[in-house]
């Protein structure tokens, strides 16, 4: 049906079509219709773990409902990019990347998108300029309890309206967070 109206406004239109012809219109993909969430991850070289393995422990936490874009925290104006063109994805701002809280909410909230699905996650709030931008998004109107913190300033725990319940096996407390999340957004 919605084929031959496809086809009726095209031909009326653009005289271009006529209605013998097929109109191929490509199929979204399983992957198309799934919710998506934007990752900017934290530090990813050295001894930390690079933006694949960040995805993935996100991914595991949502699950296999979700798609994940995911950029390194270097990335900025990338991420920009999948914001506005994403805005009702949810949005997952992780360590370093929390360093651009503010910027990337007034993105999200200029583009049509939903503060309330913005995350910020165990940022690095023991730099005044990374405190002050995650202070400023939650005045822009990202929730306080969307703002998890860790065990210390330096994941967030001076920000946080909500702390993470990850604990130190393994060494893994800080990047357990990022299952976390995607554990919450997955329970929405």
């Amino acid at each position: 049906m919605i084929k031959n109206i496809i086809k009726k406004i095209l031909k009326e239109e653009l005289d271009l079509i006529s209605y013998d012809q097929e109109i191929e219109s490509p199929l979204p993909t399983e992957e198309d219709s799934l919710p998506t969430v934007i990752l900017v991850g934290g530090l990813d070289t050295g001894k930390f773990k690079n933006i694949t393995l960040q995805k993935d422990l996100l991914q595991k936490g949502l699950g296999s409902g979700f798609k994940v874009i995911a950029h390194r925290w270097t990335e900025k104006e990338d991420a920009k990019i999948s914001i506005s063109s994403y805005p009702n994805s949810y949005l997952v701002l992780f360590s370093k990347g929390c360093e651009y809280s503010d910027t990337f909410a007034s993105t999200l909230k200029k583009s049509g998108g939903y503060l309330s699905k913005m995350y910020i996650v165990e940022g690095y709030s023991c730099s005044s300029g990374t405190k002050s931008s995650i202070e400023s998004a939650v005045t822009k109107g990202v929730p306080k309890k969307n703002v998890l913190g860790g065990k210390s300033d330096c994941t967030g725990k001076n920000v946080a309206g909500t702390s993470t319940t990850c604990t130190s096996k393994g060494g893994e407390f800080h990047w357990c967070a990022l299952t976390e999340v995607g554990e919450i957004i997955s329970s929405r």
